[in-house]
């Protein structure tokens, strides 16, 4: 199954349906479920900066590094969209986000495969 890493917090936005555009400076023709990595870094821009661009809340408690955390449906790539997490150049539209339990795993740049037997029990 495919993976994208992603720093936290944005990690868990994705997977708890708060953030549906993942952007990225690169495509990809991939369509379908992706596993949603969350790395070992958090972002550079502070939580309380995300909380009030985004107007989400963070909890600490909820930011796990270093594994799988969950998955989406990566269902399009685009150049622009109205949503207030499009940041381009590209944006990677998710739908259906789901958490689960977190899986410790190594991440990678780019898209990265993780073996099906791995995480068949999580979904």
């Amino acid at each position: 199954m495919k993976a994208l890493s992603v720093r936290q917090p944005f990690a868990f936005l994705i997977v708890s349906g708060a953030k549906p555009v993942e952007n990225r400076v690169w495509g990809t023709h991939y369509r379908g479920p992706l596993l949603i990595h969350a790395g070992l870094d958090y972002h550079a821009m502070t939580f309380a900066d995300i909380e009030q661009r985004f107007r989400v809340a963070i909890n600490p408690c909820d930011l796990q590094l270093g594994g799988l955390i969950g998955i989406a449906d990566l269902v399009d790539v685009v150049w622009r969209s109205s949503s207030i997490w499009f940041t381009g150049p590209r944006g990677w539209l998710l739908e259906n986000p789901r958490r689960f339990e977190f899986l410790p795993y190594r991440g990678q740049q780019g898209m990265f495969d993780v073996p099906d037997e791995l995480i068949k029990s999580r979904l």
